[in-house]
C-alpha cells in the first residue's frame, strides 16, 4: 500500500510539474494578450529567389515603414477593444494564433505569440508584393517572392 501511495504521489507531482512547465510554452491564448504592451523593436523579413529583388523590396518596404510609424504601446482589453498609444483604435478578435484588428474601415490580420512576458505580432505582405507592388518594381517575372513580413516585438 505504501508503494502504491508513493507511486501515486510521484505521478501526481510529475503531472503538476509538466502542467507548470507547459504554461511557459508558446501561448496563443487570447487571455494572454490582455494588458498594455510596450513596443521594443521590429524586424522585416524578405526572401525571394533573387538577391537584387530582396534588396529592392527591402528598400520599398522600409520606405513604407518610415511612413507608417510603429506604435510606442498597444493595449488589449477584456471586452475586445484595443488602444494604440493610449487612444481607442478599434476592436480585435482572435482565432488560434491569428489576430484580427478592426481599425477604422479595414481589418488587419496577423499572427501573434506570447512567451515569457513578450509579445510578437507578425504581419505578412506577401500577397501585396506578389499581386500589386511587383508590377511597380523592376522585378523579373521569373523571380519567386517567398516571404515579405513585418514582425513587431512588445514587452509588458
Amino acid at each position: 500500500m505504501k508503494k502504491i501511495s508513493l507511486l501515486l504521489l510521484t505521478t501526481l507531482m510529475a503531472l503538476c510539474l509538466f502542467t507548470a512547465c507547459e504554461s511557459d510554452e508558446d501561448n496563443d491564448n487570447p487571455a494572454a494578450l490582455i494588458g498594455k504592451w510596450k513596443f521594443v523593436g521590429d524586424d522585416v523579413v524578405v526572401r525571394t529567389s533573387d538577391k537584387e529583388a530582396d534588396r529592392m523590396i527591402m528598400i520599398d518596404f522600409e520606405a513604407y515603414l518610415e511612413w507608417e510609424k510603429d506604435p510606442t504601446s498597444i493595449e488589449f482589453t477584456t471586452i475586445g477593444t484595443f488602444f494604440v498609444d493610449n487612444e481607442l483604435s478599434g476592436t480585435y478578435t482572435v482565432e488560434g494564433n491569428k489576430m484580427y484588428l478592426k481599425y477604422k474601415t479595414e481589418t488587419i490580420e496577423g499572427e501573434f505569440k506570447v512567451k515569457d512576458g513578450n509579445l510578437s505580432v507578425s504581419r505578412s505582405f506577401l500577397s501585396y508584393y506578389e499581386d500589386e507592388q511587383r508590377h511597380n518594381m523592376p522585378i523579373d517575372d521569373d523571380v519567386k517572392i517567398h516571404e515579405v513580413s513585418h514582425v513587431q516585438y512588445y514587452s509588458k
